[in-house]
């Protein structure tokens, strides 16, 4: 028996925010107010906007999505990936001269208020307004000039390269130059390049998806925490439940229940 994660839903101020549970989804929607969305982890699939002609897709961990209000969406995802989207207060509609669809928008200072957003949505908390009004004003100021933003260090390919390695390693320990090795770089310039294309440091990304890994296991109710810990490349089931309580603000049992 598999028991999935539900969407969990909390309006703030006339912006509605949403946590969208990593797995395979197909939807077709036209929004009617501007959205942003984050991504938890890399999501691979095909989309379109106001058109219908689909394309392939690749959003980057930790990065940004931004969709304008009226416009026609339509997303699939075999596997899809753990998903923030914030639905903005028609007050913030004036504040933005953004009329197409934008992806790939990193912004770092705001994936640290994404991920205790994230975190109070789980643990079903009241959710901090002063949080959402942040990251909304931070993403809203990022579209104003998008396009002089920095761009990614890593490629695509690069990124799905260290991707497809750390999926097969979950298990092992996985340090900085195992990465950096992959891509024949110094461990010292790997790290700043990481950082500068993800947003967070190769460490903290690692943990990150050994915690997706384990939040799949976990919907499996005769999985022991314990495998579901070694198997996720943790220590221990106590080095897990530490990991879930900094990161999601519950342990492994608390979520599972």
């Amino acid at each position: 028996m598999t028991v999935s994660e539900s969407i969990r839903t909390c309006g703030v101020d006339g912006s509605v925010v949403e946590l969208l549970p990593s797995a395979a989804y197909s939807a077709a929607y036209v929004p009617q107010s501007h959205i942003i969305g984050f991504a938890f982890e890399t999501q691979l699939g095909v989309h379109s906007f106001a058109s219908d002609q689909h394309c392939d897709f690749y959003r980057q961990a930790n990065s940004f999505a931004f969709i304008p209000s009226g416009c026609e969406v339509f997303s699939e995802s075999a596997v899809g990936g753990e998903y923030l989207t914030l639905s903005l207060a028609p007050r913030w509609f004036s504040e933005i001269d953004c009329t197409k669809p934008v992806n790939q928008l990193l912004s770092v200072c705001s994936v640290q208020t994404a991920r205790i957003l994230r975190k109070q949505l789980i643990a079903d908390s009241v959710v901090d307004s002063s949080l959402v009004e942040q990251l909304a004003n931070d993403i809203v100021q990022e579209l104003i000039d998008y396009k002089k933003l920095v761009k990614h260090v890593l490629s695509i390919k690069q990124m799905q390269k260290l991707d497809d390695f750390i999926t097969v390693n979950i298990d092992q320990p996985i340090s900085v130059l195992d990465l950096a090795s992959l891509l024949h770089i110094s461990a010292g310039h790997f790290s700043r390049v990481f950082k500068a294309s993800v947003g967070v440091s190769p460490f903290d990304y690692v943990i990150q998806r050994r915690l997706a890994y384990a939040r799949k296991y976990l919907r499996y109710p005769a999985n022991d925490l314990s495998a579901i810990a070694f198997s996720s490349g943790f220590s221990s089931h106590a080095h897990m439940t530490m990991a879930f309580k900094k990161y999601l603000g519950l342990t492994p049992s608390e979520l599972r229940a």
